[in-house]
């Protein structure tokens, strides 16, 4: 539409509207004709333009020297910025790499010839500071029904509401706090109205249907394909982030939804490689949601809300001084041992000058010249000291991955207890490497923890055979070293601690097993949460495990698990014995979760990890929508889940209108195995056993599920 409108395709006497698509409604606000109106060409720095080394250019002979052209390939965000903050330039030297463009306040280049981006009409643009003369109208997403486990919305004003709320639930004051917030559908009445759960609230709303929309909304950590169809994607990304051809190869890739732009428009981060990409949130569909209520969402892998924001340092920068210093600690960044050693000799009083507020050692360590690091040593430098941001010349090796200068570094004497201003120590930089850089926030994480979260093996074996190592240690989200393991599906990680604490005494590993959060979520949960389905079985056959162990939701792994439509994860536990039957604080169990949760339930079942699953996921080929959700419940019900009412008296099937599903999931219940004799279960002495919910004699089958409503 937007190429439509600049490139005059539409009749220009035609007056249009102008839509703000946010991620709930799409408002739209009357335009005057493009008749007559000024039309202006973007030219500057865009993908296309010729450059060169610009005001704040620090970066060596990158460029091939002064004067040296480059043409800018790719301009995009950076961490969290907007989607202009750095360019990516392949110069006339043959060198590629990224310079500033905005980022924090800095322009590395500048335009010798620019590029167009576009065109647009001066008088359709909104001015700074001044609103819309015409209040936009809410227009709904969609037109169709609500069903369980629908996001809704409230568009309307609130004394709209008040009224429409009269026969329909009636008002509550409450409510206003509401309106602005995405809530989840539990049920529909038999009035039509909608039974609406909301995030942190006890109280679940009747709300009149007219006045909410339906809402597709991506969200900060949901997981997200990128279409395979480069017409498509490129005809979308006119005026959302546009299109440029080394985008070819994140088609078909998955990312992480990492910003929501208040257009619509996603940042998205490529999952194997790290690069990012503004897209129109056409271009993708999602394959996980990171919803869930706030236990969920903080106990999983895509919580971003406490995401590292990686600091890659940069060794040259502030190098670019004309000064002896200046000259100097650049040499020694370049590995320039001879001018290093002739100007020392001449000055050896200046072996600790800095420049850019580095020096010669921390820049030389950095950069691996360890012959240089050995002269440095061997006239004097001070292997302690420390930058502004209190990085000492070992946290310069450990940015830079330099094992073997940390070794020599260490044998001169450098203190490996240093704390710089994020209190992290070179042990945790180096634990935390693959890819080389650093932590930049304090998340009390020990290194262990970021060991763990790197995957890096080795750091954590040396670290798990250190003397006096405290694994009761926990960061500010609450993880000690077997939680955090538990939560990145780190099976090596667990494997080392558990031996570890086993050579205590048994009793003791097992407490540390079942220590939960004070959320009550214990490692047993995180795994199954997060879908590490080896985890799980490492868990409880190695760590013993208890196996039906409940959060301060009365929720069990299993239940976890089924939430989130993790099939590999769900058929573990049941091979390893979890109670099948199990119900939350609601009543609910896992048949009436995988109906709560259908948003969630949109991934593949893998045939290796779930193969019993698979078979009913193939037998269901023909399904095309919650295709995945009817698998569970099959899948359930030939394993022997009944279906019971919750306790408003709900049975799950009361939710499924449509009577050949209904029959379906029926029929799987004649092939239904024999539940499994309680007697051995992993419950003794726990106070998380509950005799009346764990192997309920309950005698009501799938075939003569009752209809019961919440009334309530």
């Amino acid at each position: 539409m937007l190429d439509c409108h600049y490139r005059s395709r539409i009749p220009l006497e035609q007056s249009l509207c102008k839509e703000k698509i946010t991620v709930d409604f799409i408002s739209r606000v009357r335009l005057p004709p493009r008749e007559n109106a000024v039309k202006i060409e973007l030219k500057g720095i865009f993908v296309g333009a010729k450059v060169v080394r610009g005001a704040d250019w620090e970066w060596g002979m990158q460029d091939g020297g002064e004067g040296k052209t480059g043409r800018v390939m790719e301009i995009r965000g950076w961490d969290n910025e907007s989607c202009r903050s750095v360019a990516n330039v392949s110069w006339i030297s043959g060198s590629i790499n990224v310079y500033r463009l905005g980022h924090q306040g800095n322009v590395d280049l500048k335009y010798v010839q620019p590029a167009s981006g576009g065109w647009y009409y001066r008088d359709h643009m909104p001015v700074l500071g001044q609103m819309d003369e015409q209040q936009p109208t809410p227009v709904p997403a969609t037109t169709t029904g609500f069903s369980v486990g629908d996001r809704v919305k409230i568009y309307r004003e609130l004394d709209v509401l008040k009224k429409l709320q009269k026969g329909h639930g009636g008002w509550n004051p409450r409510m206003a706090h509401f309106i602005s917030k995405i809530g989840i559908v539990h049920r529909v009445t038999d009035k039509g109205d909608i039974r609406v759960q909301y995030d942190g609230c006890t109280n679940r709303w009747t709300i009149n249907p007219a006045a909410l929309v339906k809402v597709y909304v991506y969200n900060v950590g949901d997981l997200v394909t990128i279409i395979n169809n480069m017409a498509k994607v490129k005809q979308l990304q006119k005026g959302h982030g546009e299109w440029i051809d080394t985008m070819k190869h994140a088609l078909g890739k998955t990312g992480k939804v990492i910003k929501v732009y208040d257009d619509g428009d996603l940042r998205i981060q490529e999952l194997d490689n790290g690069l990012t990409w503004t897209l129109h949130p056409a271009c993708v569909h999602l394959e996980r949601s990171s919803g869930g209520n706030v236990a969920e969402r903080s106990n999983s892998m895509m919580d971003l809300s406490h995401q590292r924001i990686d600091h890659v340092m940069l060794p040259l920068s502030g190098l670019s001084g004309s000064s002896a210093a200046d000259k100097l600690v650049r040499d020694a960044a370049q590995g320039k041992l001879e001018s290093v050693q002739f100007y020392l000799n001449n000055h050896p009083e200046q072996v600790d000058v800095m420049s850019g507020g580095k020096t010669c050692l921390q820049v030389a360590a950095h950069q691996g010249h360890i012959n240089l690091v050995r002269y440095l040593l061997s006239v004097g430098a001070n292997v302690n000291m420390v930058d502004k941001e209190g990085d000492s010349t070992l946290h310069y090796a450990a940015f830079g991955n330099q094992p073997e200068v940390m070794r020599v570094l260490l044998e001169h004497g450098a203190d490996i207890n240093i704390l710089n201003v994020t209190h992290c120590s070179a042990l945790h930089i180096s634990a935390h490497k693959k890819p080389p850089h650093c932590v930049k926030d304090s998340y009390g994480d020990t290194a262990l923890h970021d060991a763990i979260g790197k995957e890096n093996s080795e750091v954590v074996d040396l670290l798990c055979n250190a003397q006096n190592l405290n694994l009761n240690i926990r960061n500010k989200r609450g993880f000690n070293a077997l939680h955090h393991a538990a939560l990145k599906g780190n099976s090596h990680g667990i494997l080392r601690i558990l031996q570890l604490v086993r050579q205590t005494n048994i009793q003791s590993m097992v407490d540390l097993v079942n220590l939960k959060k004070e959320d009550g979520f214990a490692p047993l949960h995180l795994a199954a949460l997060n879908g590490h389905a080896k985890v799980v079985e490492v868990l409880v056959k190695d760590g013993q495990a208890h196996i039906d162990i409940r959060n301060n939701r009365r929720q069990t792994p299993f239940l976890l698990a089924v939430s989130q439509g993790h099939a590999a994860a769900i058929e573990t536990l049941i091979d390893l014995g979890c109670d099948i039957l199990a119900k939350d604080e609601d009543g609910d169990n896992a048949m009436h979760l995988c109906i709560i949760k259908k948003s969630n339930l949109i991934q593949e079942v893998p045939q290796l990890e779930a193969p019993k699953m698979w078979e009913i996921y193939q037998d269901l080929s023909h399904i095309a929508e919650n295709r995945l959700m009817y698998t569970i419940l099959c899948f359930l019900a030939k394993m022997g889940c009944r279906s019971e009412p919750n306790y408003k008296g709900t049975h799950f099937l009361d939710w499924i209108t449509d009577k050949n599903m209904r029959d379906l999931i029926v029929g799987y219940e004649v092939q239904r195995r024999p539940l499994p004799v309680p007697a051995e279960r992993n419950l003794a002495g726990s106070s998380d056993a509950n005799p009346d919910q764990v192997y309920s004699n309950v005698s009501q089958t799938l075939s003569t599920s009752g209809g019961a409503t919440d009334n309530s």
